[in-house]
């Protein structure tokens, strides 16, 4: 549904996230189907507000995700993982569930806001810092 990842992108825009990652571009985890990604469409609309995406899926290449949205910068997963305000977690990918409890403990850096669309972090805790929302949960009013 393109009318709520736009509520999510105004929400971002509207609430002042300066740059926001969104790990993955594919529609579905695994698969190179880009033909119902609300991922594309939403990273081009924040780049278009002034908002500074950061993209990655590890099921393309940097050169095709580029072609994707102007404007946007492609990092490796790690890099991508927490270099931003808030993040994105758009496709169910096996590298993306590997996150783990280990791997946050060095990283210093992390977003003020995770938004996971498919639950997959959920075991997982990032800290008194971080506010962590599954889509559908009831935590997050989008549209205020």
């Amino acid at each position: 549904n393109v009318t709520s990842v736009l509520d999510y992108a105004d929400y971002l825009i509207r609430h002042a996230y300066k740059s926001v990652a969104i790990l993955g571009l594919t529609y579905k985890g695994n698969q190179k189907d880009l033909i119902f990604s609300p991922s594309v469409t939403m990273a081009d609309y924040l780049v278009k507000n002034s908002v500074k995406v950061i993209l990655n899926d590890p099921v393309l290449q940097k050169d095709e995700i580029k072609k994707l949205v102007k404007g946007a910068q492609v990092l490796d997963f790690s890099d991508a993982l927490f270099s931003a305000d808030a993040l994105l977690l758009a496709s169910a990918h096996n590298e993306y569930k590997r996150v783990s409890k280990e791997m946050l403990k060095s990283i210093n850096k992390r977003p003020k806001l995770i938004i996971d669309n498919y639950g997959i972090w959920s075991h997982l805790s990032f800290g008194k810092n971080t506010r962590y929302h599954t889509v559908g949960d009831g935590t997050m009013d989008i549209s205020g």
